[in-house]
């Protein structure tokens, strides 16, 4: 199978993380001259992918110019040494996609829903900055629409089984974690984690204005509509399900690498994990496929969703769409099936 376009990471035990980075190196010079950046010289340790040097120490305004130049890291400043190595994690194997429920699901998923939430999710904050005040309202309008889509479309029933947790960081900007757990569930019982970044940044200044449209309001947006499809289905899991919405992913993964810690040391098992990003990219004139990454995941896990991929038609020529400047919200709700899915299948 031929797989371009878009990125889906799957990861298990505790390696979470996804992003791309593009930026053109020319504006390197100008975030160098901000005023806004030129005092900012606190010490931050800096793993740069794919990890093969030794982590460095280098300042704010010096990680800002390493992303502008297009390079990809993890700030690691404030992740336990024995990150990754505290416990033994199970190898979950994957049985070929089989559930009865996920057909009758797929239609209650709607582009409508995506755009009008995108396009206030973009509009409405001129950044999404993790240490803005607009990063931290975008937080909380997300909290809130999460929370309205609960009481307004969950049954009771399945509304005694959700929880909904701001994360407080030392930035500015949550992170937010929805659970769906059986009544019986133990918080031991392995996880089906669906996540996405909320934050933004400009590569020229952080504080100027940066939609992030695509990078990552559509990721964002993708696992979002996908849990108001479990909602309105009444979707009540075997094994608990997590929706992750981190932020300060263009900060290094740091909302989620502060998330992996915390659920590493209270040796929470991870069943899967499938990360969202940039959903809505579709290249002009090109075909459409989902692009599953194979590199630095767990095998087994990236087969189970090209299988998803194949079971549930998700990258089919028979679901037309219209593109318009290479961006397509009929494209980001072949990402939501796959994310509802990718729910229900593992969590079944």
């Amino acid at each position: 199978m031929l797989f371009s376009t878009t990125v889906v990471t799957c990861y298990v035990l505790s390696a979470w993380l996804s992003g791309t980075v593009a930026a053109s190196y020319d504006q390197a010079p100008m975030l160098a001259s901000s005023p806004l950046w030129a005092n900012s010289e606190e010490l931050r340790l800096v793993q740069l992918f794919p990890g093969d040097e030794e982590a460095t120490w280098m300042t704010e305004r010096d990680k800002l110019l390493a992303k502008a130049q297009g390079l990809a890291y993890f700030d690691i400043t404030h992740t336990p040494e024995d990150f990754g190595r505290v416990f033994n994690k199970t190898r979950f194997t994957y049985s070929p996609p089989n559930s009865t429920l996920v057909a009758d699901m797929l239609p209650l998923l709607s582009t409508d829903e995506m755009q009008n939430n995108l396009e206030h999710f973009t509009t409405a904050f001129p950044t999404r900055y993790y240490n803005s005040d607009s990063g931290r309202a975008s937080s909380e309008w997300l909290l809130a629409k999460i929370q309205s889509y609960t009481t307004t479309l969950g049954s009771h029933e399945l509304q005694e089984l959700i929880s909904i947790t701001p994360i407080q960081h030392p930035w500015k900007q949550n992170s937010i974690i929805i659970r769906i757990a059986p009544k019986d569930a133990q918080e031991t019982d392995p996880i089906t984690v669906l996540g996405a970044h909320c934050d933004s940044i400009n590569h020229e200044n952080p504080f100027f204005p940066a939609p992030g449209a695509d990078d990552d309001g559509s990721g964002t947006m993708t696992i979002l509509e996908a849990f108001r499809g479990l909602l309105k289905s009444n979707y009540i899991p075997s094994s608990p399900v997590e929706f992750h919405f981190y932020s300060a992913e263009e900060g290094g993964g740091l909302g989620s690498l502060a998330v992996v810690a915390a659920y590493e040391a209270a040796k929470k098992e991870i069943k899967g994990m499938i990360q969202f990003d940039m959903t809505a990219w579709l290249e002009s004139g090109s075909q459409e496929r989902v692009n599953v990454l194979s590199n630095a995941v767990d095998p087994k896990l990236s087969e189970f969703v090209t299988q998803l991929v194949d079971r549930y038609h998700i990258h089919t020529i028979q679901d037309s769409i219209h593109v318009s400047h290479e961006f397509s919200y009929s494209h980001m709700l072949h990402f939501s099936k796959l994310a509802l899915a990718f729910a229900v299948e593992l969590s079944s």
